[in-house]
């Protein structure tokens, strides 16, 4: 749904040069016990 609608407009913008690449990212998940926040986390 969400996901396929935004990777569908970037592939538009990027086969009409409109941007220059496309950048994806993944939200942090954590690995087992809480460690909370890291440095350089909001």
């Amino acid at each position: 749904g969400k996901t396929y609608t935004a990777v569908a407009l970037a592939v538009r913008a990027l086969k009409n040069r409109l941007v220059k690449k496309i950048i994806l990212t993944r939200p942090a998940v954590e690995a087992g016990e809480n460690l909370g926040f890291l440095p350089g986390d909001l």
